[in-house]
């Protein structure tokens, strides 16, 4: 220890000389690698210790060191070393010692900006190298391809989605239109089902009424002629049309009736049945459909049984309203 004091006690001076020159402070320095024999003594580590920050001092192997010759740059990257940016007048590596060993660190490009204090058995070195221009422009280059593939990913992703959305949304109309058009024909179907069970239940009924209600023959002119005979009242003769009294109308034709020897009392055409009022002013009238349809029996006797030969004439009534 005491033969190896005097020098390692030197060892400030070169180290200020080699970061004064190259216009660096200790805490620019990123790596302290120590190399060679007398860099084994643990005072030389810790002489450099109390120059550079705590933290940045690494013992090599000196047969390792030189074998890879002496590769910094690989080594900090091995170390995850933070690349350090200079300008381009630090882009070679400068020595205080003349070693030959150095200039491999020289020849290395296309390493991040790196500073490193090489400790060869007591001669220092500095090395320093940057990004070459070209190195520059493929890493932009590279850099930029990957952002435009990122891009290019994004923009198909984003292609994928909306398409997926545009399909989604297709279908979801599709599904909706199937589903009204099914409801339509199904309100459709329920209304033409409930068409034919009204048409049915009609149909029905009008067999029912036609069950229960007799048929009744047409009064054609023979058939009133052939009543009215059974009861004397098949006289044809001339009406007096007076005020008040019957009117005959157009293609209406008398069939029978009874008269006396002033007025007429009945009347019965191909159409209606006219006689006059109790009071004998006024004329009643009713037609066939009306006879049959909405007169009841003993409307027709209270209406006629005032007239001259009554029992006859609702007889007759009666027969024509019930054929």
């Amino acid at each position: 220890m005491s033969v190896c004091a005097p020098l390692i006690e030197r060892f400030d001076e070169p180290v200020y000389d080699t970061l004064t020159s190259a216009g660096l402070s200790a805490e620019d320095i990123d790596a302290v690698i120590l190399a060679g024999g007398s860099s084994a003594m643990p005072f030389v580590k810790e002489k450099m210790s109390g120059i550079f920050p705590a933290g940045k001092i690494f013992l090599s192997t000196s047969a390792e060191i030189i074998a890879q010759g002496l590769a910094v740059y690989g080594r900090a990257e091995l170390l995850g070393m933070k690349a350090l940016a200079h300008d381009d007048r630090r882009n070679d590596s400068g020595t205080s010692s003349g070693h030959d060993e150095i200039s491999s660190v020289r020849r290395r490009k296309g390493w991040a900006g790196f500073a490193a204090v090489l400790v060869m058995g007591g001669a220092l070195a500095y090395g320093y190298t940057r990004y070459t221009a070209y190195q520059k422009e493929q890493e932009q280059a590279r850099i930029e391809q990957e952002r435009q593939e990122q891009l290019r990913v994004q923009a198909e992703q984003e292609r994928i989605r909306k398409e997926r959305e545009a399909e989604q949304e297709r279908l979801r109309i599709a599904r909706e239109k199937a589903e009204a058009e099914r409801k339509q024909a199904e309100r459709e179907r329920l209304q033409a089902e409930r068409e034919r069970q009204a048409a049915e239940r009609a149909r029905q009924e009008a067999e029912r009424r036609a069950r229960q209600t007799p048929q009744r023959r047409y009064l054609s002119k023979s058939t009133i002629q052939s009543i009215l005979k059974s009861y004397d009242l098949d006289h044809t003769f001339f009406m007096n049309m007076k005020s008040g009294g019957p009117q005959i109308q157009s293609g209406e034709e008398i069939i029978g009736g009874d008269a006396g020897l002033f007025s007429v009392n009945i009347v019965f055409t191909n159409k209606r049945v006219m006689w006059k009022s109790i009071d004998g002013k006024h004329a009643r009238v009713w037609t066939y459909d009306q006879l049959r349809n909405s007169v009841t029996d003993s409307q027709v006797r209270s209406e006629l049984r005032h007239l001259p030969n009554a029992q006859n004439v609702i007889n007759a009534v009666l027969e024509l309203k019930n054929y």
